[in-house]
């Protein structure tokens, strides 16, 4: 057995289906087995998974034990003379195992090695070559320094000053790509089990070169990672494993090394960095609500300063010389904020539509219908109709430019999309125009990624020519976004194109193989170098 590949699931099979779709195109040519631990999947994995791959090892956990436990199953029994470990939400292309193998093989200067570790931006995973924490190396990579000074002194962490493309020596790699000789295990060292999420990889190899194995960063080749797609559902509890984590390590490996002063610092650094953390996940979640109080408060400022100004000039009257008082409406404003904030969250602005203009113009119509009614049935709210009318349309105006501007998408309408790669999926996805409007895509065609359908056309959907002449469609047709559906077109040629294309104001993403997705509900990777919208 030449190659185990050893892959941790927790509720992410249509990650894991395309993962294990990469794994067995890289694999040709080697004798290889792959092993799947699944940590109690709540999701149908075990079903979905094994009735696509037969041939794979599916061993199914009665609890979710951790990445390092639900690992070390599997590690237990791996029969391969090299060891992968992988994660799910990890794409490798076609030469990364058979490179990976070939220079083990060949040279014995490592024991365990990372490939180059890409983002779906294109951009290196810095993770993938690191060294070991230490207070000052931790501290400068929690207060941003090390981005600031790219030098061993400032960067040492994630060792940002290095070359990408130079095979060199590093102290610690990513978890999602771990390659290595089998005598590690031999040697009775698999991941340390004390950590339930985070950390366990630094642990994992700072135990790999204690006991004299030398680890190594090889971007002869790369994968591509779609980081915490496991734990994107629960993002705060996966934030505390990791400083946790962090804080578990420092008790374990350098209780003797330091003085209790360095460790309170380094730990002192860890409690403001997750809160910190805390605060970035409560903005990010709660950026449109906020965005839409603002917009009310701003409406009522503007329309109780102008309401004299109006009712002079429409009325020949004015209340007092300073207008209305804004704090006559601070009870109503409780009622009417919370009427566009139910509104907005029951109609899914705050959520899974938050694209879809569609969607906000409905809520904007009953928003508006809820709020005149109430100035109209309760009386003791009837204040200023003129200062109503201006408050609602300055509100609904910041409600509308919040969305362009937080979204960052500059169009108000959708953007003009084709599929690259005609199958029974792309086609599947050609019949879903409403779930495409939501995700804020315009469909006007499909590009043949095989050449068999020039000429024709798919239900009301033209073949614009095939993917050699993808770069002149794009301008033909003003173009802002291009899926690519990796049934059809390989992960190296879509990356291939992507990067060909980067100078080109188009966005891209990947059309994930997925059978009879429930109620249209495609998933897509995202893969853009830039963003433009």
């Amino acid at each position: 057995m030449d190659i185990s590949i050893v892959i941790l699931n927790y509720n992410v099979k249509f990650f894991l289906e395309n993962c294990l779709r990469s794994v067995i195109n890289s694999s040709k040519g080697l004798n290889c087995e792959i092993i799947v631990s699944d940590n109690n999947s709540s999701d149908g994995s075990k079903e979905y998974i094994t009735e696509r791959f037969p041939g794979i090892r599916y061993i199914y956990n009665n609890e979710n034990l951790g990445f390092a436990k639900g690992n070390n199953i599997a590690l237990k029994e791996a029969k391969g003379k090299y060891i992968l470990v992988l994660n799910p939400d990890t794409l490798l292309k076609e030469d990364t195992l058979r490179k990976c193998f070939n220079y083990m093989e060949e040279s014995s200067r490592y024991d365990l090695v990372s490939c180059k570790v890409v983002t779906p931006d294109g951009k290196i995973d810095p993770n993938c070559h690191r060294s070991t924490p230490t207070p000052w190396n931790s501290l400068t990579h929690i207060t941003k320094l090390s981005k600031l000074f790219r030098n061993k002194l400032f960067s040492s962490y994630n060792m940002l000053y290095a070359n990408d493309n130079e095979i060199f020596d590093v102290e610690v790699v990513s978890g999602s790509f771990m390659f290595f000789r089998r005598k590690i295990l031999e040697k009775g060292i698999y991941i340390p089990d004390e950590y339930f999420m985070y950390g366990e990889d630094i642990d994992f190899c700072f135990q790999i070169r204690k006991e004299g194995f030398k680890i190594g960063y090889l971007p002869i080749t790369e994968c591509i990672h779609y980081r915490g797609q496991s734990t994107k559902s629960v993002k705060l509890s996966m934030r505390s494993h990791f400083y946790k984590s962090m804080n578990i390590f420092i008790q374990k490996n350098y209780s003797k090394r330091y003085s209790l002063i360095f460790k309170s610092a380094l730990n002192l650094g860890i409690i403001i960095a997750y809160l910190v953390s805390l605060l970035s996940i409560f903005i990010k979640n709660f950026l449109l609500p906020i965005s839409d109080i603002i917009s009310y408060l701003g409406g009522l400022i503007i329309g109780t300063t102008l309401y004299n100004p109006i009712a002079r000039l429409l009325f020949n009257t004015e209340i007092g010389d300073n207008g209305i008082s804004i704090q006559r409406y601070y009870l109503v404003s409780i009622i009417y904020v919370s009427t566009i904030l139910l509104i907005s969250w029951g109609n899914g602005n705050y959520g899974r539509f938050k694209f879809s203009y569609r969607r906000l113009f409905v809520s904007l119509v009953l928003i508006f219908l809820v709020t005149v009614s109430i100035t109209f049935f309760l009386k003791s709210f009837a204040f200023s109709r003129i200062v109503l009318l201006i408050m609602m349309v300055t509100t609904i105006f910041f409600m509308i430019l919040w969305r362009v501007l937080l979204l960052k998408r500059i169009e108000l309408f959708h953007k003009r999309t084709m599929i690259v790669g005609i199958d029974d999926n792309s086609i599947d996805l050609t019949k879903h125009e409403k779930f495409m409007r939501n995700k804020g895509l315009f469909l006007c065609g499909m590009i043949d990624g095989r050449g068999e359908y020039l000429g024709k056309s798919i239900g009301k959907y033209p073949i614009y020519g095939n993917v050699k002449k993808v770069e002149e469609i794009i301008d033909l047709e003003k173009l802002d976004h291009l899926i690519f559906s990796i049934k059809t077109i390989p992960l190296d040629s879509i990356l291939s194109l992507r990067d060909t294309l980067s100078k080109k104001r188009v966005t891209f993403s990947i059309l994930i193989n997925r059978d009879n997705p429930q109620n249209g509900d495609f998933e897509f990777l995202e893969i853009s170098t830039k963003e433009y919208f």
